[in-house]
């Protein structure tokens, strides 16, 4: 079984509730995004049962937006969701502001 087709089954087993999970990690900048699609398209085109999330953590905001430039590129049909850093430091006693609307 190829690297890829682990990865799919394993997503199965996690989204229908059999414990199942992957992680992808060193993908190049650029091609992360591509391989987030097909995994989406592989889940899709086997006819998969329920939703499921794919997460991905960049290093920083201007590579998350380049993430996802790149999935809007590749999978215009999916939804990317951001969840931007908070804009102080851990245990900081300022509180992270609102982002803008």
């Amino acid at each position: 079984m190829t690297p890829f087709k682990r990865a799919v089954a394993e997503l199965e087993k996690a989204v229908s509730g059999r414990g199942g999970a992957i992680t992808l990690a060193n993908a190049p900048d650029g091609f992360d995004a591509f391989v987030a699609a097909d995994i989406a398209r592989a889940r899709a085109g086997a006819g998969a049962q329920g939703a499921a999330a794919l997460v991905h953590v960049a290093r920083d905001a201007q590579r998350s937006r380049a993430f996802q430039e790149a999935l809007a590129f590749a999978a215009p049909q999916i939804e990317a969701l951001e969840c931007p850093a908070w804009d102080c430091q851990p245990y900081d006693r300022a509180s992270p502001n609102a982002p803008d609307a």
